[in-house]
């Protein structure tokens, strides 16, 4: 039919697990710059011999992680590919992978005895009660809040007392209310520049929220563990209880892989004649859109 595809798992199989970045620079390499550029020259390569001709287009599609590898080899190999189209790049990747750790941390995690902690039964109904609230707004209610920045939402409405807008057994003391309110705020990193959006109203929580497992402390989101594990401190006893704004300092000095391209110069790829497309899902509760 005229084409020919080529895929790569990036210098290492699956999606989780920290272990085959130990001690493996570069596995890292791979991961962060470079296992795309590869792909892209060694399928040319073999479609020179096989069909002992020359590709005339080369296009690349990739979304999440393979959004951001699209994104760093637009920035770094911009001979490779005349188009590119990616989805959801997590291309802010120390940020978007921290950023779940500290909104856990922000709804009281990993103490979850205190009287501040947010428990995932009442996040769900926090959710809930903002798409009541808002979803019917744009006309059509359908489950989704189309626009989220344009309403403001004050956990306030969900406190205990006569006026509460849900169950009993879920509404939120004074603490919980000042918890929810601080993770719908943008971050900041430690000298207060905004770094990271606020979590979108509307959507799952579960990527902080889902933070114990039979009543002891355990984020869900075991991206964030893998990465600081395997990639930022080479040390598999890493844990993330004690996880701050430090670690993601430190993980941005070292910026392994070159992970991070986010605001990076794509002049010389458009100055080639290359195409790129960026599409987003509004209701992506992994990678924040970017700033």
């Amino acid at each position: 039919m005229g084409f020919a595809s080529f895929g790569t798992n990036g210098g290492h199989n699956g999606s989780s697990g920290f272990d085959f970045f130990l001690n493996q620079p570069e596995v890292l390499n791979d991961f962060g710059w470079r296992a795309i550029h590869i792909e892209a020259e060694l399928g040319k390569e073999i479609i020179s011999q096989y069909y002992n001709r020359s590709v005339d287009r080369s296009y690349y599609t990739g979304c999440s992680s393979g959004g951001r590898q699209g994104i760093s080899t637009a920035l770094n190999f911009p001979g490779d590919f005349d188009g590119i189209l990616v989805g959801a790049p997590g291309m802010n990747w120390i940020w978007t992978v921290s950023s779940k750790g500290l909104l856990a941390r922000r709804s009281g995690w990993p103490d979850i005895d205190s009287p501040g902690y947010v428990r995932e039964q009442q996040w769900k109904a926090i959710v809930e009660e903002q798409i009541r609230r808002f979803d019917p707004l744009d006309g059509v209610t359908d489950g989704i809040v189309d626009d989220p920045t344009i309403f403001n939402f004050d956990p306030e409405v969900l406190a205990c007392g006569a006026d509460s807008k849900i169950d009993e057994s879920l509404c939120l003391n004074p603490d919980q209310v000042a918890a929810v309110r601080s993770v719908y705020q943008p971050i900041t990193d430690t000298q207060g520049n905004l770094v990271f959006p606020s979590f979108e109203l509307g959507s799952d929580t579960s990527v902080f929220s889902a933070n114990q497992v039979n009543g002891v402390p355990h984020l869900a989101y075991s991206i964030l563990r893998d990465f600081y594990r395997g990639a930022v401190y080479n040390d598999s006893s890493w844990n993330d209880l004690d996880f701050d704004l430090s670690d993601v300092e430190t993980a941005l000095e070292i910026n392994p892989g070159r992970i991070n391209t986010f605001g990076a110069d794509m002049s010389e790829y458009e100055g080639r004649g290359g195409k790129l497309m960026v599409y987003h899902g509004r209701n992506d509760e992994v990678r924040a859109l970017p700033l």
